[in-house]
């Protein structure tokens, strides 16, 4: 749904403006193996309770990846200043959360994982793979919606 993230600026899911660290999140420098299920919890938790938003493991989301999807697709805004939109490193802008092209060859990943540094531990960081990829960095989220139907 819409989103305006200048409401909602924070870098990091947990509610600080602190950096990540080792107590914060699982991430690189703190151990070579991803941790169990929120391990840094509840100080890396957002705000919402939501823990292992950052680090730990990369999480798939149903989206289909484009790079440059949020710059061209139906939820950019015309920001001049979107030119690489892989990683939105100090970009938080107005947009609308759009679910992706159609179709596509590689799946959303968000959250970055234990093997990666601060830079890419950020809320808005996202990358792509091939949906059979497999590895220690990826996982997933199980949801739903709030009233408990998927």
């Amino acid at each position: 749904g819409p989103s305006n993230c200048k409401s909602d600026s924070r870098r990091y899911p947990w509610p600080t403006s602190d950096d990540p660290t080792c107590e914060l999140v699982v991430m690189d420098n703190c151990q070579d193996d991803p941790d169990r299920v929120c391990s840094r919890s509840p100080k890396g938790d957002s705000p919402y309770g939501l823990c292992d938003i950052s680090g730990n493991v990369w999480e798939w989301v149903s989206d289909w990846y484009q790079k440059d999807y949020y710059c061209v697709g139906p939820g950019a805004n015309g920001e001049t200043s979107c030119s690489d939109c892989g990683n939105w490193f100090d970009f938080p802008v107005a947009w609308s959360n759009p679910a992706g092209p159609e179709e596509g060859t590689a799946r959303v990943m968000r959250g970055g994982g234990y093997q990666l540094d601060p830079d890419f531990l950020r809320v808005s960081a996202r990358s792509g793979d091939v949906p059979t990829a497999f590895d220690s960095y990826l996982g997933f989220r199980c949801c739903g919606h709030i009233d408990g139907a998927l």
